[in-house]
């Protein structure tokens, strides 16, 4: 009995505690909630955040919890369970907070979506030459609440390079000739770029043989890239010439072969006439014509009106530049600019601004870049403020960017591609890295589009001499370059030629050869055939395009029985 007793007072105690402890508490309540800000004005599309703060039965103030949000029209504004309020379309509306069973709101006024960015719609096109009907862009101004606004036809509308095309006030852009432009859109503050390129059917490949005495022509499958061998012609080429570089004017319409004359100052340059159908060759009266200095590659500025070559004689060398006849295709010497060294071949701006080249002296120790404004009325060259400048003496020879942005350095005699900016209203340029490659790169060659690169080496980094290659690389905004993929390729690799199209690479070597490599859909160059031609192929090749490919039809077959000499 004494311990239940015990038990129960316990118990009473613990009891008498708690009921005490109870009693000295008291119980604050909520008397008001204030939203903050009571008024708010925002643009369509944009947030406000909302906060509570709360106001109790003991005089204090703070920061509430636990509120519940709600919009008096969702339609203008909705709110979320922290207060966030997002804006729709224009109008008012309340913005309401509740806690428990007291609530307050906020005044929310919305005001129009305004612009917050510009846009060209479709941001790439690719158009192949002889599209009739012109390419419409679209300019499209993005708004605050995500709608968007055409602006095309009020939008001031450019191209970097109207050689390529043009385009009419509403965004209406014609082809003109294969290449790459950027076209520019300017709406108020806004601004706004988009690529456009020009491709085209390739249609006949050229090339010199037998020490240029022979023209050879090539009908290229434009589905497969296979070359069909279709003869040559006799070029009345010196015997002594060398060093045959076939290039075209930018309208395609003639063919042009600078050499060099072995053991003399001078040289020649073939000039034919192209089929635009059948692609045939005919020679001008009194081609090849002598020259009284070596010619290199003959390289057109954009309109066709002028052609620059390096020449080079002994240790020294010269810029030539010749006015071009657009009907006839006949060159007039103009000028000869003198180098401070020998030079490699011309690197022609697609804007036709600029021209740079590389020259070497010093017996081949010093390398040099000279650069040039080219006068598009009379084709004179002025020499770009700060060239000549120091190169690597294992320096090769320069190549345009198709944006004319960038120039890229091929150091032929080593293993790199240097990259440069170029000021575009200078022609300044300036150094923006350097990658390492393979041995012995060949100038760089870009896609149409100018997002690939592709360059020929004659061995890997470990001179193997058996371990020639074909090198792809992607093309970053700021002009660098990623290697890709290496192709094994035949020994001895001189120079490559992309086709209009972006699909096939065309390797001249110093074999009887021609090496064709397919491009695959990450742009990377694949090994596909090689074709023989004629002994003594020339270093480079031209292509003619076109807007159609060309139908080859066989007529004929032939087997050759060894059996009774008869096929």
């Amino acid at each position: 009995m004494t311990a239940w007793l015990r038990v129960i007072g316990v118990i009473f105690s613990l009891g008498m505690l708690g009921s005490c402890g109870g009693s000295g508490g008291s119980t604050r309540t909520i008397q008001s909630i204030t939203v903050s800000p009571s008024q708010a004005t925002v643009v369509a599309g944009l947030t406000q955040q909302f906060s509570v703060s709360a106001k109790y039965s003991d005089g204090s103030m703070s920061a509430a919890i636990g509120v519940t949000w709600s919009s008096q029209d969702a339609s203008i504004a909705t709110v979320d369970g922290n207060g966030l309020a997002t804006t729709h379309v224009k109008g008012a509306t309340s913005i309401v907070a509740t806690l428990g069973s007291v609530s307050s709101s906020a005044s929310l006024s919305v005001s129009p979506a305004v612009p917050v960015s510009l846009s060209i719609s479709p941001a790439s096109s690719t158009v192949l030459i002889g599209t009739s009907a012109p390419i419409k862009l679209t300019a499209l101004l993005t708004l605050t609440d995500g709608s968007s606004q055409d602006v095309s036809a009020s939008a001031s509308w450019s191209l970097a390079n109207p050689f390529t095309a043009s385009i009419d006030g509403s965004g209406n852009v014609s082809a003109l000739r294969t290449g790459y432009t950027t076209v520019s859109c300017t709406s108020g503050s806004f601004s706004a770029t988009a690529a456009f390129v020009v491709i085209a059917e390739p249609r006949y490949l050229y090339f010199m043989s037998e020490t240029g005495r022979l023209a050879s022509k090539a009908v290229i499958d434009s589905t497969s890239g296979q070359l069909r061998m279709m003869g040559y012609v006799p070029t009345g080429a010196n015997n002594y010439a060398a060093f045959h570089c076939p290039t075209m004017d930018p309208a395609g319409k003639f063919l042009y072969v600078g050499s060099a004359i072995n053991g003399g100052p001078g040289g020649e340059i073939q000039i034919y006439n192209i089929d635009p159908v059948k692609g045939g060759l005919i020679a001008l009266a009194g081609s090849p014509f002598s020259q009284s200095a070596p010619v290199d590659c003959l390289e057109f500025e954009p309109t066709g009106k002028f052609a620059y070559a390096a020449s080079a004689t002994n240790s020294a060398g010269q810029l030539l530049t010749y006015s071009a006849d657009s009907v006839t295709g006949l060159l007039t010497l103009v000028t000869s600019t003198n180098l401070t060294g020998v030079p490699s071949r011309v690197a022609m701006d697609p804007l036709g601004r600029y021209l740079y080249v590389v020259t070497f002296s010093n017996n081949y120790l010093q390398a040099d870049a000279a650069g040039y404004v080219i006068d598009s009325s009379t084709g004179a060259l002025t020499p770009i403020p700060g060239t000549p400048f120091p190169l690597s003496n294992i320096a090769g020879a320069f190549s345009f960017h198709p944006n004319g942005n960038f120039v890229y350095l091929a150091d032929t005699n080593a293993a790199a591609i240097d990259t440069y900016s170029i000021n575009r209203a200078t022609g300044a340029l300036t150094s923006a890295g350097t990658l390492a490659t393979c041995i012995n790169p060949s100038i760089v060659r870009f896609s149409p589009d100018g997002r690939m690169a592709y360059t020929a080496c004659s061995m890997d980094a470990a001179h193997d001499p058996h371990s020639a290659s074909v090198d792809s690389f992607s093309v970053a905004a700021d002009g660098s370059l990623t290697h890709l993929s290496t192709t094994p390729s035949d020994d001895g690799p001189l120079d490559l030629t992309v086709d209009p199209s972006g699909k096939f690479l065309y390797l001249a070597e110093v074999h009887p050869y021609i090496h064709l490599f397919q491009v695959g859909a990450d742009g990377s160059a694949t090994s596909g055939l090689r074709f023989g031609v004629q002994p003594n192929s020339g270093m480079t090749m031209a292509i003619v395009q076109g807007a159609s490919a060309v139908k080859y039809t066989p007529k004929a077959a032939y087997v050759i029985s060894t059996g009774d000499n008869t096929y």
